[in-house]
């Protein structure tokens, strides 16, 4: 007999006691990680069968969903990467590195071994058989995704990168060139590569289309002839689709697409979310991409795609919080990323194009700033809709502070700019005008001004101010420092090797005992609390990754836990809330918070989960014998209102209990 445990639990994190530093035992918050991609690196493909998607990636992630929005973890048995694979015939197969694993539903898997030791580039289906390539050239077939027949060996020379089907059977694309068979046993190789590497193919209009790294398009009626159109996509695509109607040229940034009627003539189409696209699937009336960090996007159309998981990752440099909701910036594999979430829940990559990269967000005089490494800058006043505005500068912008009235933007080659109306910018005056120095952070508190920097030497120059126009210098000698703030009638700075230091006036400093001897990146003051951020620097398998203070003296680890070189950047507070992002796309929050109401129940053979709260959340299912000790079981990516799923067969207890928790 199966009893049924209905949970709301709103989880929290624990830290271990760090090396040197003190547990504090009353710890503001609660504290929520509010954004924790799916997977560590990506999800690298998306595939779609006799109604359900399939996506899979890094460590074993392999995710179903009915309708492309909502997605439920699967065990297909891998916790290594599953790059590959397809669906067809009521079968879904993967590719996990040494094997296949096959599955009718999705839930219960066989694995088979693959049928050559050369590793599978892309799996293919089409007219009842699959179809698998590989690195080094060989392509084995099967008409159950169990028994494989090896139809080509590997050379070494071949190296395949792509397969897909028509009505005039496969076509496989590998670097030296294009191979097309009619049923998949029979493979000849009907084009040479002459200039750029066939990458991607679809077949649409009646007609083969492939692309290649450079753009160049190719095209073929039967598979057998190609030839070059002459035509050239205005980037190199992704993937390549045809949704019945138009061609779509995927890009690597979900906000970018061209579309086509005839393969020929391309235009440009945007979308409302940004992800780092790998993998995408036109199939059962949606459009789906998967990507970098685990972001999936779906929708009707291009013009209407909505976020399942924003794919947040990489680093992120700055964080701010204001009315219409959160803003984050960051540099996610090379490029340059704003994402924002109206309630703390649900984010979205916005679909900008930043000229440089960003390095810090404010939320002040009714809008979001967000300013750039090669002095751009960027405002919002919702958080969504952005503008570039004129600050005739080139150099880094570091940081931004204001009073309510005055606002101070400060940067590299001894930048110091004000405005009294968001817009005009003006020199200050008394700063320094030696390009190697960089005024890296800028507080107000007190009725002061006190600006931050530093150059090539070992110390911080120290700028004052009573109104943010005119400053007087001082030097800390002995002393980097990475950020500041004030609080509590002191201003306080962080650096590196765990650096402390306060001022009550911002000209006379006392050098604190250092809570770490790593990195401290930022602190802000929020509800009686200095908070730093940390970037461990020792070999430590966790470490705190927020320092928490009173007084700014003495220091308790947060209960907040990151590893060597991966930590926390950035902070900002908003009301009750306190934010705080870095490495890897964390986004942690504490502060008094709604929790979202988690209903679960069996209905006939199937479970159904219910959300009754406007956010969207991911919810975990957890499972145990004795309500004492759960394990972690079904993870639901993008839990909006209700949802219903299947789970696998359960183990042989005679009981068992679930609860839903907000992961």
């Amino acid at each position: 007999m199966k009893a049924l445990h209905r949970a709301l639990v709103l989880a929290a994190l624990v830290l271990l006691p760090a090396r040197d530093v003190i547990r504090a035992s009353d710890i503001a918050g609660p504290w929520i990680q509010v954004n924790r991609p799916i997977v560590s690196v990506q999800l690298g493909f998306v595939t779609y069968s006799d109604g359900d998607y399939y996506t899979g990636g890094s460590d074993g992630m392999f995710l179903s969903s009915t309708d492309g929005k909502t997605w439920v973890q699967r065990d297909a048995g891998y916790t290594n990467y599953l790059g590959v694979g397809a669906a067809g015939g009521g079968k879904v197969v993967v590719y996990g590195g040494d094997s296949f694993a096959v599955s009718a539903d999705g839930i219960g898997w066989q694995q088979v071994p693959q049928p050559s030791p050369d590793a599978v580039a892309a799996l293919g289906f089409g007219n009842g058989v699959f179809v698998a390539v590989g690195y080094s050239g060989s392509i084995a077939t099967s008409t159950n995704g169990l028994d494989w027949v090896i139809r080509r060996q590997s050379d070494g020379w071949e190296n395949f990168l792509e397969v897909c089907h028509g009505q005039a059977g496969f076509v496989a694309l590998s670097g030296r060139g294009i191979f097309h068979s009619a049923t998949g046993e029979q493979w000849d190789k009907v084009y040479t590569v002459i200039a750029g590497t066939p990458k991607h193919c679809v077949y649409g209009q009646g007609a083969f289309l492939a692309s290649d790294e450079n753009g160049d398009l190719y095209s073929s009626s039967d598979g057998r002839s190609w030839q070059l159109t002459g035509k050239r996509l205005p980037s190199p695509a992704t993937k390549l689709l045809w949704d019945g109607i138009q061609f779509i040229a995927v890009m690597t940034d979900s906000a970018q697409a061209y579309v086509s009627t005839d393969g020929g003539e391309w235009s440009p189409l945007r979308s409302p979310t940004s992800i780092s696209v790998w993998d995408a699937v036109s199939a059962g009336g949606k459009l789906v991409m998967v990507g970098r960090g685990g972001g999936i996007v779906s929708g009707l159309s291009m013009t209407n795609l909505d976020t399942a998981s924003a794919g947040i990752y990489g680093s992120l440099s700055g964080i701010a919080a204001g009315p219409p909701g959160v803003v984050t910036v960051g540099i996610p594999s090379g490029s340059y990323r704003v994402a924002f979430s109206p309630d703390g829940f649900s984010w979205r990559g916005l679909p900008l194009s930043l000229s440089s990269r960003p390095t810090f967000v404010r939320y002040s005089r009714n809008r979001f700033l967000v300013g750039g490494e090669k002095g751009g800058v960027w405002t919002s006043t919702d958080g969504q809709q952005w503008s570039a505005a004129p600050i005739n500068r080139s150099v880094p912008l570091r940081g931004m502070a204001t009073d309510g009235q005055t606002e101070v933007l400060v940067g590299g080659q001894s930048v110091l700019l004000y405005s009294t109306n968001g817009v005009d910018w003006v020199p200050a005056t008394g700063g320094h005008n030696e390009n190697a120095i960089t005024y890296h952070s800028v507080v107000w508190g007190g009725g002061k001004w006190v600006c931050f920097g530093q150059d090539t030497g070992s110390g911080t120059f120290i700028l004052l101010s009573t109104d943010g126009k005119a400053w007087t210098r001082s030097y800390l000698k002995d002393t980097l420092l990475n950020g500041a703030t004030y609080g509590d009638g002191r201003f306080v700075g962080v650096g590196d090797y765990g650096i402390v230091v306060t001022s009550p006036d911002g000209l006379t400093w006392e050098r604190e005992p250092p809570p770490l001897p790593d990195r401290l990146l930022s602190v802000t003051f929020h509800q009686g609390w200095f908070v730093a951020t940390v970037v461990p620097a020792r070999g430590d398998t966790v470490l705190p990754g927020v320092l928490l203070s009173t007084n700014a003296v003495e220091w308790v680890a947060g209960p907040v836990q990151v590893r060597r070189g991966r930590g926390l950047r950035a902070s900002g507070t908003s009301g009750d809330t306190l934010w705080v992002a870095g490495d890897d796309g964390m986004i942690f929050r504490a502060g008094s918070i709604q929790a979202p109401t988690i209903g679960l129940e069996r209905v006939g053979p199937v479970w159904r989960c219910s959300l009754a709260s406007p956010q969207r959340v991911d919810a975990l299912l957890e499972v145990s014998e004795d309500l004492l000790n759960w394990q972690p079981g079904t993870l639901i990516v993008n839990l909006r209102s209700q949802f219903d799923f299947q789970l696998a067969p359960s183990s042989a207890a005679s009981r068992e209990f679930f609860k839903a928790v907000v992961r």
